[in-house]
């Protein structure tokens, strides 16, 4: 009977320490990087008022973000959300695979882009994490993702799990803890860290609003300006001389690009009343001003993007073109006023598009 009891007492011990050693190996963990196991259920359960993401930041480290943003041209929300994941913010984290600092570097990667700076300084940590960001993005455009549509997923998905096996799978690694990041990321993003909080749905999930510029079709000439002009056609309106956009030409075949994030709100191949603007499309912008734009004059299914969609500044929508009333390939670009109704064309609600795109530095 003893020798049972003693048998039993032991397997009851060894049982016990089975879980008090599997419970300090999760603490050791969770200390080491404390972001890296977060659950499914914590990350829905985020919540955020609008106006308050950028605040979510911690304000001893937010310039270092927003500056690793300008290195990087991605959303700052972005590089918060990263930092989140790896660290908790945490500027002295070591995890289990010896990855250190606020960003999670390993030795390697970090001699390259850490530029002889200290890993565990916040300061130097953030801004290798937009270097780095960048130079993932740069390195997946020049070696056959340039024209991916998922270009965010892609670089995270190389900060993630290498460079090397995002291009050798030919895009995002199937495995699960990949998979997941790419996905965790961009929410977490959208809840937390952007001031105008996003819903997390299948809608929204790959979009983040940059907050960027761009030209609607660079290397232009501006071959066209706004107000009343001469006939361009044979087939003139009143419309056609009193020019409520600006034209502008690579003498066809280029692609015409959102000039800020939008929605697309109307995309058609001349199957809509206004037949004059060849292929065309219209829409709003998100964030900013909440301008509405107008693509005109597109060639005949080169369509890229359709209605619903919501788009990034640079962005490609159509190619230009010299469909309906036009004569030579060029882009009429309009621009509505704030508050102009999205779904309808926007003639007698419209601004002068040239100093706008001054302005922002894109023209």
């Amino acid at each position: 009977m003893k020798q049972v009891f003693g048998t039993f007492a032991a397997v009851l011990i060894g049982c016990i320490a089975v879980i008090l050693g599997l419970a300090l190996v999760t603490a050791l963990v969770s200390t080491a990087r404390p972001s890296a196991d977060k659950d499914d259920e914590q990350q829905e359960n985020i919540s955020c008022s609008p106006g308050s993401g950028a605040d979510n930041i911690p304000e001893e480290y937010r310039e270092f973000v927003f500056a690793a943003a300008e290195i990087s041209g991605f959303d700052a929300s972005i590089h918060a959300a990263q930092i989140d994941q790896e660290s908790s913010w945490n500027p002295e984290a070591v995890s289990p695979r010896d990855a250190k600092g606020i960003a999670q570097f390993l030795d390697a990667t970090w001699e390259e882009f850490g530029e002889g700076g200290d890993v565990f300084d916040p300061e130097d940590a953030i801004l290798a994490q937009g270097k780095y960001m960048k130079w993932i993005k740069d390195y997946l455009s020049d070696n056959g993702f340039r024209d991916a549509d998922n270009m965010l997923e892609l670089t995270l998905a190389g900060y993630n799990a290498g460079i090397g096996n995002v291009v050798a799978s030919g895009g995002i690694p199937n495995n699960p803890e990949t998979q997941a990041y790419v996905k965790k990321i961009p929410a977490l993003a959208q809840t937390k860290y952007k001031d105008a909080c996003l819903p997390l749905d299948s809608d929204n999930i790959e979009f983040v609003n940059s907050g960027k510029w761009s030209s609607p079709l660079p290397g232009a000439r501006f071959s066209s300006g706004y107000g009343m002009r001469p006939c361009p056609t044979g087939n003139c309106t009143p419309d056609a001389m009193n020019h409520q956009g600006i034209d502008l030409s690579t003498g066809g075949g280029s692609d015409v690009l959102a000039p800020a994030d939008m929605e697309v709100t109307f995309a058609s191949n001349k199957d809509y009343w206004a037949q004059w603007y060849g292929t065309w499309i219209l829409g709003k912008q998100i964030g900013g001003e909440k301008f509405v734009f107008e693509f005109h004059h597109c060639e005949h299914g080169s369509l890229k993007v359709s209605k619903g969609q919501k788009v990034n500044a640079g962005t490609p929508l159509c190619t230009e073109g010299n469909t309906g009333n036009s004569k030579g390939a060029h882009l009429h670009f309009q621009v509505g006023k704030p508050g102009s109704d999205p779904t309808q064309p926007t003639r007698r609600n419209t601004l002068d598009p040239k100093p706008i795109l001054i302005a922002k530095k894109v023209l």
